[in-house]
């Protein structure tokens, strides 16, 4: 299966990346597109990286003034997947936050696959400015009680990821013609994003923190991990996809240590089969 995992590193370096694709390179054998403004060293073996590199020249031709990557990406993205149609499955995703356990596309199915955050809109200040401003109140009042569903994990198949993207560009021009123009610069993604999956519900697999494969920790302080120091759901399972891991502290110091476990190990591997080759030899 030829599966490719999209974010963007604007203004990154490696060590705001290292998680992601440290992780990524004991399970996945797939490929992972970075959109990016500088070059980046990766030092890591074992995983394929591309970057393409940002178009300051397509960006101000676009119909309306994205001045922010979280909202410019889905054109960045839906470029890519019209000029590369043999993908057959696509993860988007957040970059400097996101951890993965095992193959995200373990969880592929027809329907595309989103995270469910343990916060109602309503309940995150944020959130709530965000859908109030952009369809005002009446539409914030019969969504406030709903769980946020979150912009960083998605998973699908090519299809069903390219209709997607085609579908927010849509939104996201609508909406954004509809903002006063003080509000013009809002990252108005999130709430799109929310817009739509609620427009589309019947095409959509909801992963929650309690049975699902994406832990979304943002809003939420119950972790779960098993013998082998994964993060794991209420039915045991290790999740697949960890999001917003530095929004707890001590996860994220767990995360770093465990890299940096298994760098030494592989170090000790290296040297090892060295040593053995240089005997046969």
């Amino acid at each position: 299966m030829n599966k490719v995992i999209l974010g963007t590193a604007f203004n990154y370096d490696y060590k705001q990346i290292e998680l992601f694709l440290g992780s990524l390179a004991r399970v996945f054998n797939g490929k992972v597109v970075l959109f990016t403004n500088r070059k980046i060293k990766i030092p890591i073996k074992g995983i394929e990286v591309e970057f393409v590199f940002w178009n300051p020249e397509r960006q101000s031709a676009l119909p309306v003034a994205f001045n922010d990557v979280i909202n410019y990406r889905h054109y960045l993205y839906l470029d890519f997947l019209r000029r590369n149609s043999s993908i057959d499955a696509v993860m988007l995703s957040d970059v400097r936050d996101v951890f993965f356990q095992s193959d995200p596309f373990e969880m592929l199915d027809e329907k595309i696959t989103v995270a469910v955050e343990d916060m109602t809109i309503e309940g995150c200040a944020i959130n709530s400015n965000w859908i109030r401003t952009i369809f005002g109140q009446d539409y914030f009042d019969s969504v406030a009680k709903r769980k946020i569903i979150c912009a960083g994990t998605t998973i699908g198949n090519y299809e069903s990821i390219l209709a997607y993207e085609e579908e927010m560009i849509v939104l996201l021009e609508k909406w954004h013609n509809g903002l006063d123009s003080g509000e013009s610069n809002m990252v108005i993604d999130q709430a799109i994003h929310n817009y739509w999956c609620l427009q589309h519900k019947d095409s959509i697999i909801y992963s929650n923190n309690e049975t699902g494969s994406i832990l979304t920790m943002g809003h939420t302080q119950n972790f779960r991990f098993n013998r082998e120091g994964n993060l794991i759901n209420s039915q045991g399972e290790p999740y697949s996809v960890i999001h917003q891991f530095d929004r707890v502290n001590w996860v994220e110091n767990i995360f770093n240590q465990k890299m940096n476990i298994q760098a030494q190990k592989e170090r000790k591997t290296n040297i090892v089969r060295k040593m053995v080759n240089y005997l046969k030899g």
